[in-house]
């Protein structure tokens, strides 16, 4: 279906009634369609309830923990990233808890909490472990970042 719109404006995008709006940068056409909520499967319960505890324990870690997180993903940004994609301490935490769950199958990190993982001695109790181990690059200086998850 072809949108007309009586009035010239950059965008329409977003959901309205039973429809959905969004448009291509690269031409000015609108394109609509119909809004359809898709059925939730086993995969997206298993990735929200990841998503969910993962966010949980990011906000259980010491402060100084996510000092660590934000100085290595400005690093990082500088040594390797292009100007107009930046890393922050979250995406930096999630990449590195991937790496963990991918390097060690028995983890679950469903259920993983800060607590486990200073118990297991496992490679993300700092991040210079953490490098050290393989599961994120490695940047400049990394060797200062060593403040410990748990206090």
């Amino acid at each position: 279906m072809k949108v007309v719109l009586s009035y010239p404006f950059l965008t329409l995008k977003g959901t309205r009634a039973k429809s959905v709006y969004y448009h291509s940068k690269n031409s000015y056409c609108v394109t609509m369609r119909e809004y359809v909520v898709p059925t939730p499967t086993e995969n997206n319960e298993h990735f929200g309830s990841k998503s969910a505890n993962l966010g949980a324990f990011y906000r259980g870690v010491e402060a100084d923990y996510h000092y660590d997180l934000s100085n290595y993903a400005r690093s990082y940004n500088i040594e390797y990233m292009d100007p107009y994609c930046y890393y922050q301490a979250y995406s930096v935490f999630i990449r590195m808890m991937s790496a963990l769950g991918k390097a060690y199958p028995e983890i679950d990190l469903k259920t993983i909490t800060p607590a486990e993982v200073v118990s297991q001695g496992l490679p993300v109790v700092t991040l210079a472990e953490a490098i050290e181990a393989g599961l994120l690059p490695v940047v400049p200086d990394y060797r200062y970042l060593n403040h410990p998850i748990l206090g």
